[in-house]
């Protein structure tokens, strides 16, 4: 027997706002769905990973204080960094990993027909256990039989390492794979394209000493990536290279025991890596200012 639930779990959703103005139809001239057409929608998952706090709502802030715009010092804002909503949602003030509200955002989004979500990783923070959350939950109304929005990442900032975190947290173990927005069978995350990809390839095939750049162990790139993961605003290396022993003139600046250990030199725009074994990786994104003194987690 065919699964009735795999159409949209709900009808079409009508609203009035405060002015009565209605949610337009068919009737009064809104478009028809188009079927080559598919509707993706941000879903952010920080809230609450970034410091927790009392809620501080502009809107309420104003009403008490309508002045309070001139007044940046004033205690109702809370302090330097703490993050404020612009009103209080409707399902209240909560935490990205509050399942009871995800599970309600879920629920609308496929009453509204939303075939796919893109999760904001543009900060290369990638919220793994919220993300886990959202999609375990909509896995299970997958396998209830709802048609539910599939999820994708969206990257930007230091977007290498980004991938590479999501590929391992989620798409090499296999995470709720009926979750997965894909295209021509394959999920989809967005990078920034690099132009100098080619290079970055090469060079990272001559440091792996292999052929092929898709042949290179994750294990070898991530050792790189991790080099420059909390530095990464402070380099800028428009040189990158690879030896065996310790450059002349270069500044000490970190290194890592063990069969993969690594070890950098900086020396103006130039980093140079040693590695103790024979093979290691490649930065993608480095940008920014070297400095000799800079101390970095190498593994």
């Amino acid at each position: 027997m065919a699964n009735y639930k795999k159409q949209v779990a709900g009808g079409p959703l009508m609203a009035v706002d405060a002015l009565g103005r209605p949610t337009p139809d068919t009737n009064s001239g809104a478009p028809v769905s188009r079927e080559n057409r598919l509707v993706g929608m941000f879903y952010f998952l920080w809230l609450g990973e970034h410091g927790r706090h009392k809620p501080y709502d502009i809107s309420k802030i104003t009403a008490e204080d309508p002045d309070i715009g001139h007044k940046p010092a004033s205690p109702l804002w809370g302090g330097y960094g703490v993050y404020h909503h612009w009103g209080e949602p409707f399902y209240g003030y909560y935490y990205s990993n509050d399942e009871w509200v995800v599970r309600r955002h879920m629920k609308l989004l496929m009453q509204a027909d939303v075939d796919f979500l893109f999760f904001d990783t543009t900060n290369a923070a990638i919220y793994r256990e919220n993300a886990k959350l959202v999609m375990r939950v909509l896995q299970e109304y997958h396998d209830e039989g709802w048609k539910i929005p599939q999820v994708m990442f969206y990257t930007n900032t230091a977007s290498g390492l980004t991938v590479l975190d999501i590929y391992d947290s989620i798409y090499k173990p296999g995470w709720c794979p009926d979750t997965w927005f894909c295209l021509d069978g394959k999920p989809v995350i967005v990078a920034p394209y690099d132009a100098n990809i080619d290079k970055i390839k090469a060079t990272a095939c001559r440091a792996a000493q292999t052929e092929y750049f898709n042949k290179i162990p994750l294990d070898k790139l991530r050792s790189l990536y991790n080099a420059f993961k909390y530095r990464a605003k402070d380099l800028n290396a428009t040189k990158v290279t690879f030896a065996t022993t310790r450059p002349t003139g270069h500044g000490y600046v970190a290194w890592t025991a063990g069969t993969d250990g690594i070890i950098c030199y900086l020396k103006e725009t130039e980093v140079t890596i040693v590695a103790a074994s024979t093979t290691v990786g490649i930065p993608i994104a480095i940008t920014g200012t070297p400095s000799t003194s800079s101390v970095m987690a190498l593994r």
